[in-house]
């Protein structure tokens, strides 16, 4: 029900008026913001990233590609960020300074926006870059509108955007359109800084360093991840139960349980519904960030609903089936470009419908549904088939080439 009315708030003249009001309050107190003088020492450059981990990943992809667009020598960095996107940039990147702030908790708190738009303004940008672009008319345009940069650079698809097209033209003074429609969310990382670069180059998935894990597992072991960012974008429990029933009778190793404290409901739902011979190790959210993903390049294989641990399971190149619907389908789930070589494709469980990629505007679901339809389509005899090909194509010949070697 709270899905489907949101849905109709979004369609109407009133939510569009509510976003031009917050526009227009931000026009006014950007009166009362002083404006930066320029640093004459170095230039400096802004990249706001406005996401979780999964597109963290995506974007330390492009990281080589802005260093030679901002050598050090003559730029310095900043990243404004959430927190744990935070922790990975420190690890992970050598940018001059990270901003720990979560932008979009203030799409409705006016003295909080007051006081982003002071921080994003104590320094003069040569460079503000919306690293995701105006997906939505949400608070990275806001923010975006905000700074007092002279280049506001985002990659703008005018086919999926929510944003009206004049708050865009206003926002950003230089937008680069992508090279097809659905263009997945790497891609679109990419083509931006290759654009600023003037050059076209490959995609190179970024791989992390590695990090200590101070707690015990199993020698060898799955993962499986029955958690998403919305209760209506989790595949139903008992067939989750079901495939790592299955699953562990082909492999014969412990499955792991891994996530926030937000995903430990739905983790011990599905524990519950495990057939008492399965093993498997539950981590009750004990991991940083970079363990998170040291667990995940450790794994044999992975299951999942959550695009974050998805997106990490590629970079790492490690397989990787997603149990994925339909709302941002092109966008999140399928990576429909070249890979670099080696690397290995995921294995997609959905079930097609030609309502894909409706932009989590779905004319499907009814008031009492609580799972999206295209999710809930997926039945257990399809995921299983596809997850059964992944282990038979990665961790079972794996395991051949390892008896081979030990003899």
């Amino acid at each position: 029900m709270k899905r489907k009315i949101i849905y109709i708030l979004h369609k109407t003249l009133l939510m569009n008026l509510v976003k031009y009001i917050f526009w227009l309050y931000d026009c006014i107190i950007l009166k009362f913001v002083p404006k930066p003088k320029d640093d004459v020492q170095k230039k400096k450059v802004m990249f706001l990233c406005s996401f979780g981990v999964g597109d963290g990943i995506l974007f330390l992809s492009t990281l080589d590609k802005y260093r030679k667009m901002f050598p050090k020598s003559e730029y310095e960095i900043t990243v404004l960020c959430n927190g744990k996107t935070k922790m990975m940039f420190e690890e992970e990147t050598d940018f001059d300074h990270i901003i720990e702030y979560d932008i979009d908790k203030n799409i409705s708190r006016f003295k909080g926006r007051l006081e982003l738009y002071k921080i994003i303004n104590k320094e003069s940008y040569e460079y503000f870059i919306d690293a995701l672009g105006p997906n939505q008319f949400a608070m990275n345009v806001y923010t975006t509108h905000a700074s007092f940069a002279k280049n506001k650079v985002a990659l703008v698809d005018y086919n999926d955007t929510s944003c009206p097209k004049r708050i865009i033209k206003k926002t950003y003074n230089m937008i680069i359109e992508p090279n097809k429609r659905n263009q997945h969310t790497v891609e679109n990382m990419n083509q931006l800084i290759d654009s600023l670069l003037n050059k076209k180059s490959n995609i190179i998935f970024y791989k992390t360093k590695t990090y200590q894990l101070d707690f015990e597992l199993p020698k060898k072991y799955s993962m499986v991840f029955p958690s998403s960012n919305s209760i209506d974008k989790n595949w139903p429990s008992d067939r989750y139960a079901k495939l790592i029933d299955k699953i562990y009778k082909q492999v014969k190793i412990p499955v792991v349980f891994s996530g926030t404290k937000k995903d430990q409901n739905i983790i011990n739902e599905v524990i519950s519904k495990l057939d008492k011979q399965t093993k498997y190790v539950k981590l009750d959210n004990k991991t940083t960030v970079m363990q998170f993903v040291e667990l995940i390049k450790r794994s044999e294989f992975i299951v999942t609903n959550d695009s974050g641990p998805y997106h990490i399971a590629i970079s790492e190149n490690i397989p990787v089936a997603g149990i994925i619907g339909g709302y941002t389908y092109s966008k999140y789930a399928h990576y429909n470009f070249e890979f670099p070589k080696g690397y290995k494709k995921p294995y997609l469980i959905v079930k097609y419908n030609k309502c894909f990629n409706c932009k989590d505007n779905c004319r499907r679901i009814k008031c009492n549904e609580i799972i999206w339809p295209c999710l809930n389509d997926i039945t257990f005899d399809q995921a299983w088939k596809t997850v059964e090909k992944m282990i038979e194509e990665n961790y079972k010949n794996k395991g051949d080439k390892n008896e081979r070697k030990n003899k």
